[in-house]
């Protein structure tokens, strides 16, 4: 139960973030407008939480009463809205950290903001939530840049601690 509870908390905290209307359009030219748009469903949380106690990690299936049944990747497109043609998304390891973030995002990470390798979700939150208004087109980018990070790291590549994303997701929006 407690698992299926840090999954609730990570799935709301994308809510806590306010939409500036300036980053819609970068969030879709990425590729991201539907996933943001998902994150808004209401979610029927009794279905979800007998469906995780009916799933084997053993067979990769849910075991229902009138079978097993699978996820699979169409359903993950149909469902998130995700492209999955094209070049496949892969990184290398990043040996700085900090110069990385200053790279993307244009910021200084300061002590307590990371932990090893994972940026705290709670301090790109706090950085980034609000764009400035009347700012060069660049420091827009920096902010869909830090809010895709923030919403690939609470909810796709979301941890059981929900708490950081591990660095390397955001050298995927280095060619924003």
């Amino acid at each position: 139960m407690e698992k299926t509870q840090d999954a609730w908390n990570a799935l709301s905290i994308s809510r806590h973030w306010p939409m500036d209307e300036c980053l819609l359009s970068y969030i879709d030219a990425a590729g991201f407008g539907a996933l943001f748009r998902v994150q808004w469903l209401r979610l029927d949380k009794p279905l979800i939480t007998s469906l995780v106690e009916r799933w084997r990690s053993e067979t990769n299936n849910f075991h229902l009463v009138n079978g097993e049944m699978t996820i699979t990747l169409k359903d993950v497109v149909v469902l998130l809205g995700l492209r999955v043609n094209g070049f496949t998304v892969t990184s290398s390891t990043w040996g700085d950290w900090m110069e990385l973030a200053m790279v993307i995002l244009g910021v200084d990470l300061p002590p307590g903001s990371f932990q090893g390798s994972r940026l705290s979700l709670a301090w790109i939150r706090e950085r980034f939530a609000f764009c400035p208004d009347e700012v060069l087109d660049e420091v827009i980018q920096r902010h869909a840049r830090a809010y895709l990070f923030y919403l690939v790291g609470s909810t796709i590549f979301s941890d059981s601690s929900s708490r950081g994303i591990h660095m390397t997701y955001l050298m995927l929006f280095e060619g924003f």
